[in-house]
């Protein structure tokens, strides 16, 4: 993997790890987070560890900057963001991701409620996912892009 997207920075703790990872083989990460103290924290962190090199941060609201993205094909794309608009984020964010590529999407039981929406679309558009729970309460949702689904 060289190019990754999340959506849903917070503090930059998930886009630390991602960088380690990076790192290794040269790729680099654009982040986006709406909250502005989130933001800050995250630019700090993510300085402090010396990962502002593979990380680009973006401030702003994913729904309007995933549109301005100059990067159009992405390996990965890792959504944590507000989860009532985790079926906004997937929309857009999908021509985006590479044929092949695939999706992680954060909290999906702890606020599968929030997501209702997402749900009923994964439904109604027959998309395969998994989802691995990673603690008693809560997993992540793994989809791979597949270049016949139309989104």
């Amino acid at each position: 993997m060289k190019n990754l997207l999340e959506i849903g920075t917070a503090n930059g703790y998930s886009t630390i790890n991602l960088c380690i990872a990076l790192r290794k083989n040269g790729g680099k990460m654009t982040s986006i987070d709406y909250s502005l103290p989130s933001y800050n924290e995250a630019v700090e962190n993510i300085k402090t560890v010396g990962m502002d090199d593979i990380a680009t941060l973006i401030f702003g609201n994913a729904i309007i900057e995933l549109p301005k993205l100059p990067e159009k094909s992405f390996d990965m794309i890792f959504i944590d963001g507000q989860k009532k608009r985790t079926i906004d984020f997937f929309q857009l964010s999908y021509p985006l991701l590479r044929d092949g590529g695939f999706f992680i999407i954060d909290d999906v039981i702890k606020f599968s409620e929030k997501m209702s929406s997402f749900y009923e679309f994964l439904t109604e558009k027959k998309i395969a996912h998994t989802i691995m729970k990673i603690d008693e309460d809560d997993g992540v949702m793994m989809i791979v892009k597949n270049e016949n689904l139309n989104i």
